[in-house]
């Protein structure tokens, strides 16, 4: 192997990786995962200590739409995205993270109900195309996310992207095909795939604007600085410079780039 642990005390150790190692890029990325689980395993320890429980923990720091399976995806996303709960209220193409998660784990548990209705019948079902895909126009289908809890705007923007094109990798990414009626879904298909592997994929496939990844943390931290009396302000100059928050510190000015979770460790020493 090209990679080695060594243990310098009780609590240090030291990965060493040399230039040829295969699973240098592999190693750094799982790294950012592990410090985001254990970020997220902190705040829940911390709001159990506070005798929290993480229903309610979860109630206070997520929208109330999301089912349970809705905040484990929530939580799933924060990991692969290096982000806090709090983050996912950040938009990813003008539709925010939560609801990117609960518009997929909708059609997820309509993809579940109708296999339970198909598996508890006692009668053969006919190869028919209605009977084995759920088909509805585009206004039904804006209709389903709105009465789920979705605004008209956010569902239609929601529905373009989940439907299948030249861009798209597979059925996973965009589960919406569309047919003569509008658009179907392949419910055998849907509900067994991940909501938050399959919005990861979709993101990049369609290349979904990010733009404003990272400014609920820059304004959460800027918030937090200015109510404790610190002179702080972003500066953004122009396309080739900005700094996410500049500080007047006992007459020191203090350029500030923020992270939601520390950088991963240097594989070169």
């Amino acid at each position: 192997s090209n990679a080695e642990f060594t243990k310098k005390d009780n609590d240090t150790y030291s990965l060493d990786v040399n230039g040829s190692c295969l699973y240098q890029d592999y190693e750094i990325a799982r790294n950012r995962l592990m410090m985001r689980e254990s970020n997220l395993y902190s705040e829940m320890h911390t709001s159990s200590k506070k005798g929290l429980k993480l229903r309610q923990w979860a109630k206070n720091r997520m929208p109330s739409y999301l089912n349970p399976e809705g905040i484990y995806s929530s939580h799933h996303l924060s990991e692969l995205e290096n982000m806090s709960p709090d983050d996912l209220h950040e938009e990813y193409g003008n539709v925010s993270l939560y609801n990117w998660v609960h518009a997929y784990q909708c059609l997820v548990e309509l993809s579940k109900e109708e296999l339970r209705k198909r598996f508890s019948s006692k009668k053969p079902i006919p190869l028919q195309v209605d009977r084995w895909l759920i088909i509805k126009s585009r206004e039904n289908w804006l209709s389903f996310f709105k009465r789920k809890g979705m605004a008209e705007d956010v569902a239609k923007k929601v529905i373009g992207y989940f439907t299948f094109n030249s861009k798209s990798h597979d059925l996973n990414d965009c589960p919406f095909i569309p047919c003569v009626d509008g658009l179907c879904l392949m419910p055998a298909l849907i509900a067994h795939s991940s909501a938050t592997r399959s919005l990861m994929s979709l993101f990049g496939s369609k290349k979904i604007s990010q733009a404003g990844k990272g400014r609920f943390h820059e304004q959460q931290f800027l918030r937090q600085v200015r109510a404790a009396g610190i002179k702080a302000s972003p500066i953004e100059t122009h396309a080739n410079f900005q700094c996410d928050c500049v500080m007047l510190i006992d007459d020191h000015l203090i350029f500030t780039e923020l992270k939601s979770n520390g950088q991963p460790i240097y594989y070169g020493k």
